[in-house]
């Protein structure tokens, strides 16, 4: 209504597949900014698959999520759409469920998951450490990591990832 308009889809991933999820969300990016779309959210753990399980546990699947994030701002740096994609983060001895929200060939910030599940397939608790709701640190890089509030053209903006929001 009123012009307003959205497109519902999601980055059919694989778990583990860092390169062929990242290469299907950046084909997605550049669609969207195509399209004209300012914000881009993609689904929780787009980068790695979901759910993880015991795979978060290895330095190397750690590290391989962050070299596809690499990958994901240098080829959507041209483009205006400011974007929010799903990975682990590691961070002071733990490992946290992150979006990654990148414009313009940054990283501007990661929003960990607070509220953890503990059902089924979903029990985050034995992988991932929940966030401390309110705080805000910045990583090994310099990059905010926390309860982070944007400022976009859009207007201000905040993430949630799953059960935050509910």
């Amino acid at each position: 209504a009123g012009g307003i308009t959205y497109e519902r889809k999601t980055v059919n991933t694989t778990i583990g597949a860092f390169d062929e999820n990242t290469r299907k969300a950046i084909l997605y990016a550049k669609t969207m900014a195509e399209q004209g779309c300012a914000i881009v959210c993609f689904q929780e753990m787009t980068i790695p698959g979901y759910p993880t399980e015991d795979l978060s546990q290895w330095p190397g699947f750690i590290r391989g999520q962050y070299e596809a994030l690499t990958t994901f701002v240098r080829e959507t740096s041209s483009l205006p759409t400011l974007y929010a994609i799903g990975l682990t983060i590691a961070h002071r001895g733990h490992l946290y469920n992150c979006l990654a929200i990148t414009h313009r060939g940054k990283v501007r910030g990661f929003v960990p998951k607070e509220k953890l599940p503990t059902y089924g397939i979903f029990y985050e608790q034995r992988t991932f450490s929940a966030w401390n709701p309110g705080t805000v640190e910045e990583t090994e890089d310099g990059i905010p990591i926390g309860d982070l509030v944007f400022k976009t053209p859009c207007g201000i903006i905040a993430f949630e990832i799953c059960e935050d929001i509910w």
